[in-house]
């Protein structure tokens, strides 16, 4: 399971994500025909044009997301 951890400075924000699907979906605009991916891609897509941010997207060890750790 992916989790997103968001740390936001002004308007640029940097999105840590523990899938290699979700971070190629994000970052290399690859396409995937799972819909709850497509879902979760499109919430984060407009999140980010609704707030007019700056993104940079990082792959991180799953064992380093502070979301899973909050998780359980």
């Amino acid at each position: 399971m992916e989790h997103l951890t968001y740390k936001k400075k002004e308007d640029f924000i940097k999105i840590e994500l523990d899938e290699k699907i979700m971070y190629e979906q994000l970052k290399m605009k690859i396409i995937t025909q799972d819909e709850f991916i497509k879902n979760r891609i499109g919430f984060i897509q407009s999140f980010i044009k609704q707030r007019k941010l700056k993104v940079g997207f990082k792959i991180i060890n799953s064992k380093n997301n502070l979301a899973e750790k909050l998780s359980k």
